[in-house]
């Protein structure tokens, strides 16, 4: 692969995923779906960490749902993909379902960086969940992040 996908994802975008179909349309997209799933799933678990959430079950609890959040992250592409493509294809595309799901698996680096940084924020109790509440505390401007990302 030359250049840095992970990199110019960010600059050119266009270019990048021109780049990764020409060359390798399979290139780190399961590790990308993955990964999407997972950080989702840990960043959503620890928003609405409850109050009592000390002890042996909460850590498994969350590991477990890291890892179903990796598994729903590849399903999602494949399902996503498909969709995309017989959409895409109704409206003149012609990419293949590895192209497709390559732009859909590259196009989630964003969010991921965003979930990232949620769960950044939520270890230096910047946010995180507010005891008693149902609604976790966004501080530091996480929703604008979100939304930029």
């Amino acid at each position: 692969m030359d250049g840095a996908p992970w990199i110019t994802i960010w600059t050119e975008p266009r270019r990048t995923i021109r780049q990764i179909v020409d060359t390798d349309p399979t290139y780190g997209v399961l590790l990308l779906a993955g990964l999407a799933g997972a950080l989702s799933a840990l960043e959503v678990r620890w928003m609405a960490m409850p109050s009592h959430a000390v002890g042996m079950r909460w850590p498994l609890m969350v590991a477990f749902s890291v890892v179903i959040g990796a598994v729903f992250g590849i399903v999602a592409l494949y399902v996503y993909g498909f969709f995309l493509k017989w959409t895409g294809a109704a409206l003149g595309g012609t990419a293949n379902y590895s192209e497709v799901r390559a732009a859909l698996a590259w196009s989630e680096i964003p969010a991921m960086v965003a979930a990232a940084i949620t769960i950044l924020a939520i270890i230096f109790g910047v946010a995180g969940p507010v005891a008693g509440s149902m609604m976790p505390r966004r501080g530091g401007g996480l929703d604008f992040v979100h939304v930029v990302l």
